[in-house]
């Protein structure tokens, strides 16, 4: 299930808005093998971006409006249609931020993006638009006190574009909504306690069978040695909910009709990180999973992850990353997956930004103790970004996506191309 940025969502939106949607973690299955891994320890990321001060002052807040614009070419067209001869599309998007003026004590930010595509109708295709809304506001309350306090809420709305892997195109509305509490001693400053609950859902407006909740509760208990080596124990523990007893099958989509199963899968998991040089810094884990999807649908799993970051020079990183686990699936009961990704962004004369990677997974789909599928997921995305001032850049994007299976219909290429245009007060 997804937490935060999707890279394969939507080929054109997500190229704008992967660090928010990764946010929002909607919680939706979907083996995304190129999706971030979640840091627990958080160490100070290597941002390459020119810094932008902008912003108007209101009161106690800064207020930063925005406007992006996209132009470009998806050889699935609308639809993501392996059997498309490609369309062409343009997104147009506005876009709010917040944040407090004085963030010593508590942070509080707030974003919406509202969005809308449209695609031409090139050659056989019919002309069509879609919309997108994102909204997410999030808080960082008694910084410094012995109760830390971080409440979260998210609203999303996507007109389609979900899940490359399952072919889907289904408008759904996804909420999250919680809180965490962090108990950090100051007569212990090494040692902190982290409790979180969150509420999630999503609703499909025309396959309501889809449509889920599911409750979310873990803890961190996290002990800082020093810089170069921290450790934290996870528990994490999860009730997905399905608002139907069945699960429907529809023309456009790989699912296929099938009983629901309340899922309530449980982790436990061991990790250290820290950095090394104050230029590489580190995270590997290992852990335990267990998952009850209803009769004799059952996951027992030994789960990993790993991720290395290094700052070769102060405007260029490289980073890699590796997953094993398990997760719930629209198609079958649940899917084993493994997953890499690696890449490069680097900063050029000030102004002129790179990036590149490339992710790999691969997938194994369970339907009980049986395999009924398993896929192979290719993705390669480059981009080019030039800052001619602070709040305004140009770029092109390019994206690969390939998925190779053993059920034909979940077979497929995408390539897609664009050229964006942003601008931040």
């Amino acid at each position: 299930m997804l937490n935060q940025h999707l890279c394969c969502i939507c080929a054109t939106t997500s190229l704008l808005l992967a660090s928010a949607t990764a946010k929002a973690e909607t919680l939706e299955p979907e083996p995304n093998p190129v999706q971030p891994i979640e840091h627990i320890f958080s160490p100070d990321a290597i941002d390459n971006m020119p810094e932008h001060e902008g912003g108007i002052w209101a009161g106690n807040f800064i207020l930063s409006p925005g406007a992006t614009f996209f132009i470009g070419y998806n050889s699935l067209g609308a639809e993501d249609d392996v059997n498309s001869k490609g369309d062409g599309f343009i997104d147009i998007g506005i876009q709010l931020n917040t944040k407090l003026r004085d963030e010593d004590t508590h942070t509080w930010n707030n974003e919406l993006h509202l969005h809308w595509e449209q695609f031409f109708g090139l050659g056989d295709e019919s002309p069509s638009g879609k919309p997108m809304v994102l909204l997410i506001s999030e808080a960082d309350l008694f910084k410094e006190n012995f109760l830390r306090v971080s409440p979260g809420l998210s609203y999303s709305y996507l007109g389609g574009h979900e899940h490359d892997e399952f072919q889907m195109d289904h408008d759904h509305h996804a909420m999250r909504l919680g809180s965490a509490l962090t108990l950090q001693p100051k007569q212990r400053e090494n040692f902190s306690q982290r409790f979180a609950y969150f509420f999630n859902g999503k609703i499909y407006e025309e396959f309501s069978g889809l449509s889920f909740f599911d409750h979310r509760f873990d803890t961190v208990t996290q002990w800082i040695f020093f810089p170069e080596l921290s450790t934290a124990l996870t528990l994490d523990f999860r009730y997905i909910h399905y608002l139907e007893s069945e699960r429907p099958a529809s023309e456009d989509s790989i699912s296929t009709q099938q009983d629901n199963h309340n899922a309530m899968p449980f982790r436990a998991t061991f990790s250290l990180g820290g950095t090394v040089f104050e230029r590489f810094s580190y995270e590997i884990g290992a852990g335990y999973s267990y998952a009850y999807y209803g009769k004799n649908a059952k996951s027992h799993l030994f789960i990993a992850h790993a991720s290395f970051e290094c700052a070769l020079t102060e405007e260029t990183r490289i980073f890699i990353e590796y997953r094993k686990d398990h997760d719930s699936s629209l198609y079958g009961d649940f899917y084993h997956f493994h997953r890499t990704n690696f890449g490069f962004d680097a900063l050029w004369f000030e102004r002129l930004q790179t990036s590149a990677s490339f992710g790999a997974g691969y997938l194994t789909f369970q339907s009980g103790s049986t395999a009924i599928r398993k896929d192979l997921f290719l993705a390669v995305q480059a981009g080019i970004n030039y800052s001619f001032m602070p709040g305004l850049q140009l770029g092109v994007q390019y994206a690969l996506y390939h998925n190779t299976s053993d059920v034909s219909i979940a077979e497929y290429t995408k390539h897609v191309v664009s050229l964006n245009f942003s601008y931040a007060y």
